[in-house]
């Protein structure tokens, strides 16, 4: 179900910290918690993937760093001139210390 191995880990530390925060509640099957376990596992396994869905479908709908537009240029009262004058910018010259 999970796929990588941190997400992994991530999924059973947190099952059994609810385990722990619910242990009062835990109901025992036959006086065993392997049902709470799997079942509360595979709950948390699903929920961690729809959440790593939705990140990556969020992060497909931004727009890339090449198509976003430099905010710099919303602001500033010289954004139009902004490629003329990098166009007339002298090439910087390190000299020798």
């Amino acid at each position: 179900m999970i796929p990588a191995r941190h997400e992994a880990e991530d999924v059973v530390a947190t099952v059994f910290l609810e385990l722990w925060r619910r242990r009062v509640k835990v109901r025992l099957v036959d006086g065993s918690i392997l049902p709470w376990l799997l079942v509360t596992t595979t709950n948390v396994a699903r929920n961690t993937r729809r959440a790593a869905f939705r990140y990556r479908k969020l992060l497909n709908s931004l727009p890339r760093a090449e198509d976003a537009p430099d905010p710099w240029m919303k602001f500033s009262p010289i954004a139009p001139w902004t490629p003329l004058i990098m166009s007339w910018r002298p090439q910087c010259v390190v000299l020798g210390q």
